[in-house]
């Protein structure tokens, strides 16, 4: 599970949104495309293997999508 979190570079295209995930406090990062009607998704670039760092919390950027009405270029969660 994943506590603090970024988004970066996003870019919406229609229900597709690219883009990179970092999670520093595990030295996780992968660049990612999601389908967030569909649910699909592939990750590139990763730090580790996948199945260390699935699942991703790719829910957040539904939830800020949904908040703002678009996507932001970085959206982060952050809990101090």
């Amino acid at each position: 599970m994943y506590i603090n979190f970024y988004f970066k570079n996003l870019i919406q295209d229609g229900d597709w949104v690219t883009g990179r995930f970092e999670s520093p406090d595990k030295n996780v990062y992968c660049d990612f495309i999601y389908n967030i009607k569909t649910k699909e998704y592939e990750i590139s670039n990763c730090s580790m293997p996948e199945e260390e760092i699935l699942p991703l919390p790719l829910y957040w950027l539904e939830i800020k999508l949904e908040q703002n009405g678009s996507l932001k270029s970085q959206e982060s969660k952050i809990s101090y």
